[in-house]
């Protein structure tokens, strides 16, 4: 992590990023990238490590002790609870529509009868 801070810095620097107004407009983004990456606290990176090898640790602890067995078992549980209830949303009978009622045409009169 401290080499790649250093990489950055040493880019800014050689494409002379630092006062922006000088900057070249092909450059800007580049640039930009640069000092975001030297802005980056290298310890923060460690402690997120820490709690990903922690949590990882955690549910190898849970799952080591299960047998084959049991994991066969609760994925087929999980899934065909998964299948069944996807496919009686799916299948369900849909809301029957309202009935319409048709009005017969008026018949217009021709003149006094």
């Amino acid at each position: 992590m401290a080499r790649q801070i250093s990489e950055c810095s040493k880019q800014y620097v050689v494409n002379s990023c630092s006062p922006q107004a000088n900057r070249a407009p092909a450059l800007e983004t580049l640039c930009s990238e640069w000092e975001v990456c030297m802005a980056r606290n290298p310890s923060e990176i460690g402690r997120l490590k820490v709690g990903a090898e922690t949590l990882a640790e955690v549910i190898n602890k849970l799952i080591e002790p299960l047998s084959l067995k049991t994991m066969v078992f609760a994925c087929v549980v999980f899934f065909g609870s998964l299948y069944i209830s996807t496919h009686s949303i799916i299948n369900r009978s849909p809301a029957p529509n309202p009935t319409i009622i048709q009005i017969p045409p008026q018949v217009k009169s021709v003149g006094n009868i």
